[in-house]
């Protein structure tokens, strides 16, 4: 199952979801203030959609950016040696 995203600003979506295509092909679809997402598993559905309506497609990643830590940016790893992982007979 793939999802696809389309944003337009005026949250008008009639078009995309009247496409007889779309109906029979599309397993779910959620639409939330100017984006709709469509499910489907038919890699034909995707082609079709990708080129009817590909001016309105946007990445997951514009919808949900990516807010992992960046190293020496967000935090600072800490440097440990071989002596730091090995224990002394002293129980310290």
């Amino acid at each position: 199952m793939k999802p696809i995203i389309f944003y337009r600003e005026s949250n008008d979506f009639t078009d995309i979801l009247q496409d007889i295509t779309v109906k029979k092909g599309v397993k779910h679809r959620q639409s939330f203030t100017n984006h709709l997402i469509l499910v489907t598993s038919d890699e034909k559905i995707l082609t079709y959609l990708m080129l009817k309506f590909g001016n309105d497609v946007i990445s997951m990643n514009d919808l949900v950016p990516d807010r992992s830590p960046v190293m020496y940016k967000d935090y600072t790893p800490i440097k440990k040696t071989v002596k730091d992982f090995i224990k002394d007979d002293d129980g310290s």
